[in-house]
C-alpha cells in the first residue's frame, strides 16, 4: 500500500513499524525501508508511454527514473501535487526542528533536576536545623529563601516552555512560507509552459502560411 508522508517527505509503502519507531524515539528514520526520499526530486507529468503517468527523477538515482501510472489524468495530477508538496519537507528541516525541540526539552529537564536537587538540599538543611535549639528564626529565613528559589526555578521553567512553543511556531511559519514560494514557482512554470506552447503554435501557423503561398 503506497502512502505519502507530509511530515518526513517520503513516498513508499505503509510501514507501521516506522510509525511506531517515530512515536517511540520522536525522531525520523533517515534510512527507512521501502520508501523513496522525495527531497530534491523532480516530479512531473509523463505521458510518453500512452498512459497518464508521472515521473520522479533525482541525480542520485543509479538505476534510472521512477515512472508511475495512474488510472486517469485527474488522479495523476493529484499525485503530482501531493508528491511535490511532500518534496518540500527535507530531512535537514525535519532534523533541525527535532534537534531544537530536543535541546529545549533537555534544558527544561536539566533546570527541573537542578531545582529538585536544590530544594532537597535546602530541605535537608532545614531538617538538620530543626533539631538545633534556638534556631527558629534561621529556619524561618531558610524557608523564605526556599520559596524564593522555588519561584525563580518555576519562572525559568516557564521561560523555556515559552521558547519551545515559539520555536515550534517559527518552524510552522517557515514551512508555510516555503509552500507559498513553491506555489508561485509552480504558477510561473505553468505560465512559461503555456507561453512555449503558444510560440510553437504560432511558429507552426507561420510555417503553414508560407507553404500555402
Amino acid at each position: 500500500k503506497a502512502v505519502v508522508s507530509t511530515q518526513s517527505g517520503h513516498y513508499g509503502r505503509d510501514d507501521k513499524s516506522e510509525k511506531k519507531a517515530y512515536e517511540t524515539k520522536k525522531m525520523f528514520n533517515i534510512h527507512p525501508k521501502g520508501v523513496i526520499p522525495l527531497a530534491g526530486c523532480s516530479i512531473e507529468n509523463f505521458d510518453d508511454i500512452g498512459k497518464p503517468c508521472l515521473k520522479i527523477t533525482h541525480a542520485s538515482f543509479k538505476t534510472g527514473n521512477l515512472v508511475l501510472a495512474a488510472r486517469n489524468p485527474e488522479e495523476r495530477d493529484n499525485w503530482v501535487n501531493v508528491l511535490r508538496e511532500c518534496s518540500k519537507v527535507t530531512w535537514n528541516n525535519a532534523q533541525l526542528g527535532a534537534a531544537q525541540i530536543k535541546l529545549l526539552e533537555e534544558n527544561t529537564a536539566k533546570i527541573n533536576k537542578e531545582k529538585t536537587d536544590y530544594i532537597e538540599k535546602l530541605q535537608a538543611e532545614a531538617e538538620l536545623r530543626k533539631h538545633e535549639e534556638g534556631k527558629k528564626e534561621e529556619l524561618e529565613i531558610l524557608a523564605k529563601q526556599l520559596e524564593e528559589e522555588k519561584s525563580k526555578m518555576e519562572d525559568i521553567a516557564n521561560k523555556f516552555k515559552e521558547e519551545k512553543e515559539m520555536t515550534h511556531q517559527e518552524l510552522l511559519d517557515a514551512m508555510s512560507a516555503m509552500k507559498s514560494l513553491d506555489e508561485e514557482r509552480a504558477k510561473m512554470d505553468n505560465e512559461r509552459e503555456e507561453l512555449q506552447q503558444n510560440l510553437k503554435k504560432m511558429k507552426k501557423e507561420k510555417s503553414t502560411d508560407w507553404t500555402l503561398r
